[in-house]
């Protein structure tokens, strides 16, 4: 008798633990959670459009960088080569200080 007790017991208890998990399965998000969901994708989309540029960008100073180097060891012309770019740039530096 007592075990028999117990078990019906524990089927009361499990009874009583399985039906908040079938009512939350069965309920649908409220408009604050999809709100928050949808900016948060937002975000995380944002954040990779930026990552993206972050490595575009890394990637040509990077091309620019082997590119100053190979034209100051002579494989575009040398530092003859760079006389023009060079004197452009000055050009550039003295009218943006006036």
């Amino acid at each position: 008798m007592p075990t028999r007790a117990a078990f019906i017991l524990a089927g009361g208890n499990l009874q009583i633990a399985v039906i908040p998990s079938v009512v939350r399965s069965n309920a649908k998000p409220s408009a604050e959670f999809q709100m928050v969901e949808e900016i948060r994708e937002m975000a995380i989309q944002e954040l990779t459009r930026d990552a993206n540029h972050l490595a575009d960008s890394v990637g040509s100073v990077g091309t620019g960088l082997h590119q100053l180097k190979a034209a100051l060891a002579g494989g575009v012309g040398g530092v003859p080569g760079l006389a023009p770019l060079l004197s452009m740039a000055i050009e550039l530096l003295k009218k943006r200080r006036d």
